[in-house]
């Protein structure tokens, strides 16, 4: 017999052996789920859910800058926050048909950076 616990933030589970995560990684938006079966306890995330960010939110929020050469989105994130760790941040504001690579020549927006604790807030509570 298994059951399933819902809900649980990585940072709060009790198991030692489980680390803790920057608030800046996209894994610590999701709650992590467990499963318990014959003594043992397997997490997992629901990789369907999704994050979005409001289409309302106010243009002072954003900045804005051209790329001159193709850059990979850690590396952008890391130019912008000074960590890689916000590379999915960009990606989900931009919406790019390329997933992989920033593109040159391209026109990117970004969430200035005494926003981003405010919006990853708001992010999470989505999730909730």
């Amino acid at each position: 017999m298994s059951s399933i616990n819902n809900g649980i933030r990585q940072n709060n589970i009790t198991d030692t052996s489980i680390v803790k995560l920057a608030q800046e990684l996209y894994e610590n938006i999701f709650n992590v789920n467990t499963v318990s079966k014959d003594n043992k306890v397997h997490y997992f995330y629901n990789i369907l859910n999704k994050v979005v960010i409001p289409d309302g939110l106010s243009s002072e929020v954003y900045g804005e800058f051209d790329l001159d050469r193709k850059m990979s989105w850690t590396l952008l994130s890391y130019k912008i926050y000074g960590t890689i760790d916000l590379w999915w941040l960009l990606t989900l504001v931009n919406k790019p048909d390329y997933i992989f690579m920033a593109q040159g020549g391209t026109s990117y927006k970004y969430i200035k950076q005494e926003y981003i604790g405010s919006i990853l807030s708001e992010v999470k509570k989505q999730l909730m």
